[in-house]
């Protein structure tokens, strides 16, 4: 399976799991529910209420497979932002620890939603408070999990990530800035304000996770249009000797690079490395005391990949 067929199926799937989310919705407000409202199970006037309404399910359905065509997009950025090294290693575990408690989350709610209501409904009157005191427990282990998936995957999955974004190249870092900004603002701040029943936190987190969604259709789109760098795994760079100010090893300034001065093909050259763990684009040498401003420059370039190095 290779990199551009993980990424273009990441970004197929994130297109779908918005469709699904905004289907969701669609049908929680067809039906008079707020999205994002979570139902109390341990509320009788709510289970009887949810026991008359079949449509639920299938919006509770749609608001589990959302999640879950999510799941290929943490491998995907992994893939993407591998010069991030830690940042898109460590981001993409917490993104998938956080995912899979999610979904416990949510395929719970989906069969505690498709149970409770029809046993409040059948249960006598000396048994309803025991359904009741049942409804609370489950209430209080769902909002546990909710807040750990949103604390793991938004608070530090992508937070890190969108670091690894903001330290690379390989996506617009508009993206990075903007998946910064939500994971903070509901990982960390807004979602655990809304576990503490804060006022206004639940409209603040739902108006922030519009965002999120707006900004998975951007990165949707950008993975379908994402190419991998065709370079060498390493590449040693030769500047020739000719009349020119770097004809030495003492006359550079190497920045995440091994200098070195050698024959090569018969000439006198100098030999440039691009250091293993460097970033892309962040290997180069540097003219010692050069002043430039209007001209030309010229110079002798050979190249050829390092020992070792995979095909590109």
């Amino acid at each position: 399976m290779t990199d551009l067929f993980v990424v273009r199926i990441a970004g197929v799937f994130a297109l779908l799991a918005v469709v699904a989310q905004f289907g969701a919705m669609g049908i929680a407000i067809a039906n008079g529910i707020q999205p994002g409202a979570p139902l109390d199970f341990s509320d009788g006037a709510q289970l009887l209420a949810a026991a008359n309404v079949s449509p639920g399910v299938l919006g509770l359905v749609l608001a589990t497979v959302s999640p879950s065509f999510g799941l290929p997009l943490g491998i995907a950025l992994y893939v993407v932002l591998k010069d991030a090294k830690g940042y898109a290693l460590f981001g993409a575990a917490m993104f998938y620890v956080g995912m899979t408690i999610a979904l416990v989350h949510e395929v719970l709610r989906i069969v505690l939603f498709w149970r409770m209501p029809g046993l409040y409904q059948r249960a006598t009157e000396a048994a309803r408070p025991a359904v009741l005191a049942l409804g609370d427990v489950v209430v209080h282990v769902q909002d546990m999990l909710a807040l750990m998936s949103f604390v793991i995957t938004f608070g530090v999955g992508f937070t890190a990530l969108a670091l690894g974004i903001i330290r690379t190249s390989a996506l617009p870092r508009v993206l990075g800035w903007i998946l910064l900004v939500i994971g903070v603002g509901v990982g960390l701040v807004g979602f655990p304000l809304q576990y503490f029943r804060v006022a206004g936190a639940s409209l603040a987190v739902l108006a922030v996770m519009l965002v999120f969604f707006l900004w998975l259709i951007a990165i949707g789109v950008t993975l379908l249009r994402w190419r991998p760098s065709v370079v060498p795994a390493a590449l040693s760079v030769f500047l020739l000797a000719a009349p020119v100010t770097a004809q030495s090893v003492s006359q550079l300034d190497g920045k995440n690079v091994s200098i070195a001065q050698m024959n090569f093909k018969g000439r006198s050259a100098v030999q440039v490395i691009a250091a293993p763990d460097a970033l892309n684009a962040a290997s180069y040498a540097v003219v010692k005391g050069a002043s430039f401003l209007n001209g030309t420059i010229e110079v002798d370039l050979a190249g050829q990949p390092a020992a070792g190095a995979g095909g590109g």
